[in-house]
């Protein structure tokens, strides 16, 4: 998922989300898209295989080694499609796990996703699981950067009051345009 440059369209309070992500549900008249939603249950194998997930579980890590075409995990793809239960339920089985930074092929955590796709709650419950922030994707941006980026104040927040400890170092890490302080020319 990419936000920063063209070909992409607005999302949610300034947010912006890469165009192959439109389902073009809302372009499809309501009988199409009755057909489209049941005849297609892309999602519901997905979904029943996340609410089937234990923590006792004997296979409980093998549905986090799945992995898309693009890289992203089925934590990365519930929080893409804004699936809050299902990735609070992943974040909370993931806790202090490297998994929660896993990272797909754009260098994207799941926190990174998050605050792309102006999800607070999400982007609280991977700190408190003990996402790392200081990761950063393809262009060199950590969260916070992309909080800037993307003006959403709320994922600003909780980027900068969670993360003390790292703060200092995030906000001397350039991203690989230069820009030191993720405030430089930035919409916070």
């Amino acid at each position: 998922m990419d936000y920063g440059s063209e070909g992409h369209k607005a999302h949610k309070a300034g947010t912006v989300m890469d165009e192959r992500l439109d389902s073009g549900l809302d372009s499809l008249r309501e009988d199409d898209t009755e057909a489209s939603c049941s005849s297609s249950a892309r999602l519901e194998p997905v979904i029943t295989r996340i609410d089937r997930l234990s923590v006792h579980d004997p296979h409980e890590e093998d549905w986090m080694k799945v992995i898309t075409e693009d890289g992203d995990t089925y934590l990365h793809l519930a929080v893409i499609h804004e699936a809050q239960d299902m990735a609070i339920k992943m974040i909370e089985m993931s806790f202090k796990h490297p998994f929660l930074n896993k990272q797909n092929y754009q260098r994207q955590t799941a926190l990174h996703l998050a605050v792309i796709t102006e999800q607070p709650l999400v982007v609280d419950r991977l700190l408190k699981a003990g996402c790392d922030p200081t990761l950063v994707d393809h262009n060199g941006n950590t969260a916070l950067h992309i909080a800037c980026r993307t003006g959403s104040l709320q994922c600003f927040g909780l980027l900068t009051q969670q993360c003390l400890e790292y703060l200092p170092s995030i906000l001397q890490t350039p991203n690989y345009s230069g820009e030191l302080r993720p405030h430089d020319d930035q919409s916070i």
